[in-house]
């Protein structure tokens, strides 16, 4: 595809986003091992992380080329979500996206410049396998079931970004705080 961008001529005017909107799936006979997929993010088999709110099943890349106005190699690490592209994208067309969307732009970001608006938290939740709701702010809070009395899991992404140790015993208030 870049290639061809090149042999149009259209390079330079053209900006690509390559990304997922999950993690890794054993979905038809695949494996979550190739390529190493989920790195030190947990989620795997039986079903892959693609199902679960663990970061190796919400965490992704965005890979965005744009010669001329991104420079190569650049890394950032705002916080994005999948429903920010739609706003990123009507940015682009210098248009407005339904007033009621949640999204915020990155286009900021992307041209080096700071990101004013921010979430100040992502929510997931997959009410399939578990019954699964998710909330990061910093830490991330993973809850199973529904009601007060459902299965927590607390982790600080900061010291544990591959959640192995859930702190939602030893830290009841950042549970608290987090649970609404």
């Amino acid at each position: 595809m870049v290639a061809l961008l090149k042999e149009l001529g259209i390079e330079k005017n053209t900006i690509i986003f390559f990304y997922s909107d999950n993690g890794p799936s054993t979905e038809g006979g695949t494996s979550v091992d190739i390529f190493d997929a989920r790195g030190v993010l947990r989620g795997g088999p039986p079903l892959g992380a693609k199902h679960l709110l663990y970061e190796g099943g919400i965490r992704v890349p965005l890979i965005v080329s744009w010669p001329g106005r991104i420079k190569p190699k650049t890394i950032s690490d705002v916080q994005f979500a999948l429903w920010d592209f739609l706003p990123t994208a009507c940015d682009l067309a210098k248009t407005r996206a339904a007033a009621k969307i949640e999204g915020i732009s990155f286009l900021p970001t992307l041209l080096g410049k700071p990101q004013i608006k921010l979430h100040d938290h992502l929510y997931w939740e997959w009410v399939l396998f578990g019954d699964q709701r998710a909330i990061r702010k910093g830490w991330k809070l993973i809850t199973f079931g529904r009601g007060l009395n459902c299965r927590k899991e607390l982790y600080n992404l900061k010291n544990d970004i591959g959640e192995h140790k859930n702190l939602a015993s030893i830290q009841p208030e950042k549970v608290k705080e987090l649970y609404r």
